[in-house]
Order: C-alpha cells, then sequence, then structure tokens
C-alpha cells in the first residue's frame, strides 16, 4: 500500500510535471507564433542591411578610386597649368621685344621719311647727283617700311597663335 501511495504521488506529480510541461509547450507554441514572422520580418531586413553595406563598401572602394583618378588629374592639370603660365610668360617677352622692334622700325622709317623728305626737296634744288641720292633713300625708307610692316605682321599673328594656344588650353 505504501509502494501504490507513493506510486500515486509519483503519477500524480508526473501528471502536474506533465501539465506545466503542455502549458510551457503551449506558451512557447503561442510566444514562436507571435515572434516568428517578427523573426523574419528582422531576417529580412538584416539581409537587406547587408546588401546595403555590400553596395556602400563597394561604392567606397569606387569612390576611393575615383578619389584617386581625379588627384592624378589635378596634378596633370597643375602641371599644365604651369606649363601655360611658363609659356604665356615666354609669349609675353617675345611680344614685348617684338613690339619694341616695331616701335624702333617706326621711329628709324619716320626718321628715314623725314630724312627722304629733306632729300627730296634738296633734290629739287640739287643736281642729278642728289636725286640719285634721294632714290637711294627712298628705297631704304620702302625697306624700312617693309620691314616695319612685317614686324607688326608677325606681332598680331604671334597674338593670334597666342589666343588659340589659350582657347586650346582652356578647352583640355
Amino acid at each position: 500500500a505504501a509502494k501504490e501511495a507513493a506510486a500515486i504521488t509519483a503519477v500524480s506529480a508526473l501528471r502536474e510535471e506533465l501539465l506545466a510541461a503542455e502549458t510551457d509547450a503551449q506558451q512557447e507554441s503561442d510566444d514562436h507564433e507571435v515572434l516568428h514572422p517578427e523573426v523574419l520580418e528582422r531576417e529580412a531586413r538584416s539581409e537587406e542591411l547587408e546588401r546595403s553595406l555590400d553596395s556602400a563598401l563597394q561604392k567606397r572602394v569606387d569612390l576611393r578610386a575615383e578619389v584617386a583618378n581625379l588627384r592624378e588629374d589635378v596634378a596633370k592639370l597643375l602641371k599644365e597649368a604651369n606649363w601655360a603660365r611658363k609659356y604665356r610668360s615666354q609669349a609675353d617677352a617675345r611680344r614685348a621685344r617684338l613690339q619694341a622692334s616695331v616701335r624702333e622700325a617706326e621711329r628709324d622709317l619716320m626718321t628715314q621719311q623725314a630724312d627722304g623728305r629733306i632729300s627730296f626737296l634738296s633734290g629739287c634744288v640739287a643736281s642729278r647727283d642728289l636725286q640719285s641720292e634721294l632714290s637711294t633713300m627712298q628705297a631704304s625708307e620702302a625697306r624700312e617700311k617693309a620691314r616695319a610692316d612685317q614686324s607688326e605682321e608677325m606681332v598680331e599673328e604671334l597674338e593670334a597663335r597666342k589666343a588659340a594656344l589659350l582657347l586650346d588650353l582652356m578647352k583640355e
């Protein structure tokens, strides 16, 4: 009888444990039904975030490469700008020299013209020898004028070339 009572007590305790376990299992099942969609949603969001992270990391790599390329381009452009400044300075100096030459040629021409006029007037008064000298002076004057005209054309040509080079440089 004591064994039976102990067995009944044990069965009763086991039934209570079974009932508690079933209640826990039902609670876990209910919790699972509530939490499972949330877990699926979070897993989907996690996958989406992982793709976004991968995309951001790839963009970061791409941007680093693009920044490196831009730095190289800037360095090249700086070299070209320095070259252009140097070339412009040289062209400006050359133009200044040519302009000085043109001014000198114009002064020489004016002097030659004045001398030519004097010679012409002297030639009217003087003999054939003076007329010959006048012809020589006029030829010289013509040469000086041609030289002045040529120098002036060279200046215009160089300025046009400079403008074209600046335009080309700006286009690059």
